[in-house]
């Protein structure tokens, strides 16, 4: 998220993050105005999971149903899945929340980024992804010739797609978006080192 709003000014959007961490974490704002635009993203579904929902529960559904070991061991399966998965659904939900409620305050401070809710939904998707099923091949769609398996391998491997995309489009967008897309460089770097 960082590197995509230093485009609009590295301070302002750290600014912004830092300010956006604790709502984000506790899941409410103090500002009305922010909280009613939270509230609509929440509906128009930007800043909640899309896609560890389903990827838990759909990939699971056709796999269980084929062990011969009855419904109990099922259900407990599915059970334990389900917290394996809220650990994913909340990171995502916090990130999501934390970029909405950044870019929103960035375009509310500075007019010239244009509608408040716009700019900070365009930033969730930007950053965050948009996982649905146009946004994904046939075969990782789960009624392919892969079904679950071709969902549980794309949904991981949709970020690292995401991240590239996000990367070639801030490196075209101009000086600054430049300067985000080495900060994004300079972070993977950091991140994971040379050989990484």
């Amino acid at each position: 998220t960082f590197p995509y709003l230093s485009q609009y000014g590295a301070r302002k959007a750290g600014a912004a993050l830092r300010g956006a961490a604790a709502e984000a974490a506790k899941g409410s704002v103090s500002d009305k105005e922010l909280g009613r635009a939270l509230s609509r993203a929440t509906k128009d579904g930007i800043v909640d999971p899309q896609q560890i929902h389903h990827l838990y529960h759909e990939s699971l559904r056709s796999f269980l149903a084929k062990l011969p070991l009855g419904e109990g061991l099922q259900e407990r399966a599915q059970g334990l899945m389900t917290l394996w998965g809220m650990m994913f659904g909340a990171t995502e939900n916090f990130n999501r929340r934390l970029t909405f409620i950044a870019a929103y305050r960035m375009a509310k401070d500075d007019p010239s980024l244009g509608n408040p809710y716009d700019f900070a939904a365009k930033a969730v998707e930007e950053t965050q992804g948009i996982y649905n099923d146009a946004n994904i091949p046939n075969w990782a769609r789960g009624n392919g010739s892969f079904g679950a398996l071709g969902v549980a391998a794309f949904t991981f491997k949709q970020y690292s797609i995401g991240y590239v995309e996000l990367l070639i489009r801030l490196a075209k967008s101009g000086k600054n978006g430049r300067k985000g897309a080495a900060i994004m460089l300079g972070t993977l770097v950091l991140m994971s080192g040379m050989q990484g």
